[in-house]
């Protein structure tokens, strides 16, 4: 049940409530039925026994039975003696002998026969001057039951109907009014998936209405306001400070190049190494804010071509291996030729050297770094592992968050920022790809990416 869609489940409760009220509703029209079928029965044997007597005289040739005897259909009458023989019966009215049944004056009897069941009603007729006649009206029970029988069947066939019907008039009212919250549900996907707090529910802005689900929007759309607001200031804040911070940390830069390509003692060259390698790592970070900035404003230029990944790769694979080499890092290759690809070959290119400068940092000294790049049915397949100091398994899952370090300690030294991976995974995404990291502490680290071949 809690797998169910709130529409499904107030649909399904409404069918059963329905269901079970139309049931309870059935037996109780069913029972009086029968109750109303049982009096009716009765009235009609009483009255058509009584109109029957009036029908019954006696003249000189003796009893005289008037043509209105016995008209009531269904009912049987039979005129009796006080001997109990029978002075007058219409042709096929006896159905049973019920002569053995004692005569009682306006009494109501019932009587069992060859397993039937049957009302019968006793008249006394008087005369002055003649004897007394019985009028006897019998009638089956059966007629009764024939009655609540039908309605049961009648029942039995109009109830999967109502069931029917109820369903589809709950689930349609249902619909109706959880539609709101359909629209909800689709603009608040729509603005977290697109990352556009711009947009608002609205429900309806010519509505005068104030239900709950107009007051649930509302406070929806004033929460992303504020959040819009908020994230405006914090985009706008790293934009700014980026652009302003390029310009001073250049200036640091190549003074401290200048002055280190003059003469000088040695402890005021290692000062100026330590300002410049601080300054140089700065100026990555800003590059990267500045670049994050651009992506969340949706200013970050993508131009896709079709570029030879295979080429591409290998010329990274070049420029990194001066710095693997300085850890007497061995990288070894398996590229397939002539791989294409559509993309922004700037980007691809930021996004391996990344994920290549994270295998030679984080590898260990006379290690081993893998690079392949191959098809895999249908799409292009690379992989990058190392086997370095590997990543623990419950921060697998954090290594793309910005600014997320395993060990923030050892950012001093090897320059990182934690923003690599980030960008790694904004790039693929972009370029309708996927990426996975899977690692052993100790044992290395493997990303593997998959990215549309280009046709």
């Amino acid at each position: 049940m809690k797998k169910l869609s709130i529409k499904l489940r107030v649909t399904l409760w409404y069918t059963v409530f329905v269901a079970v009220l139309s049931a309870i509703f059935i037996t109780v029209l069913i029972i009086s039925s029968n109750k109303m079928t049982d009096s009716i029965l009765r009235m009609r044997l009483t009255n058509a026994v009584e109109l029957a007597s009036k029908s019954v005289n006696y003249d000189a040739k003796g009893i005289k039975i008037s043509p209105d005897f016995g008209k009531r259909k269904g009912v049987n009458v039979v005129i009796y003696d006080t001997d109990n023989n029978v002075c007058f019966s219409k042709k096929n009215s006896l159905l049973i002998d019920a002569t053995s049944v004692e005569f009682k004056d306006k009494r109501l009897q019932k009587i069992e026969n060859n397993d039937t069941e049957y009302y019968v009603y006793d008249y006394l007729i008087t005369f002055k001057r003649h004897d007394n006649l019985w009028a006897r009206g019998i009638i089956p029970v059966s007629s009764q039951h024939i009655a609540s029988a039908s309605m049961i069947k009648l029942t039995l066939i109009i109830f999967p109907f109502i069931a029917l019907f109820s369903a589809l008039g709950g689930y349609f009212i249902t619909k109706r009014a959880f539609a709101p919250v359909s629209k909800i549900t689709s603009a608040a996907n729509e603005i977290s998936g697109g990352m556009d707090l711009s947009k608002r529910i609205a429900i309806d802005s010519n509505s005068s209405t104030n239900d709950e689900i107009s007051v649930l929007a509302e406070t929806f759309d004033k929460m992303f306001e504020r959040l819009q607001k908020s994230f405006d200031n914090e985009r706008q804040f790293t934009a700014d400070a980026s652009h302003e911070l390029r310009t001073p940390t250049a200036v640091i830069i190549s003074q401290c190049e200048y002055l280190l390509s003059q003469e000088d003692n040695e402890e005021k060259r290692t000062s100026l190494e330590v300002i410049l390698r601080q300054s140089k790592k700065m100026s990555k970070l800003i590059s990267e804010l500045l670049m994050l900035a651009r992506t969340d404003n949706n200013k970050q230029a993508i131009h896709f071509e079709k570029i030879n990944l295979s080429e591409t790769v290998q010329l990274v694979i070049e420029e990194m291996s001066i710095v693997a080499n300085r850890k007497n890092i061995k990288m070894n290759e398996d590229i397939q030729n002539d791989i294409f690809i559509r993309a922004d070959q700037t980007l691809i290119m930021r996004m391996l050297i990344n994920l290549l400068s994270n295998a030679v940092q984080y590898g260990k000294q006379d290690g081993l770094v893998e690079i392949s790049l191959q098809r895999v049915n249908g799409k292009v397949q690379g992989k990058i592992s190392d086997n370095g100091i590997g990543i623990a398994p419950e921060y697998l899952d954090k290594i793309w968050d910005r600014f997320f370090q395993v060990d923030p300690s050892r950012s001093n030294t090897n320059g990182s920022s934690g923003l690599g991976l980030s960008m790694v995974k904004w790039i693929i995404e972009k370029h309708n790809g996927t990426i996975i990291a899977e690692s052993s502490v100790d044992k290395g680290t493997i990303f593997t990416f998959f990215l549309p071949e280009a046709t």
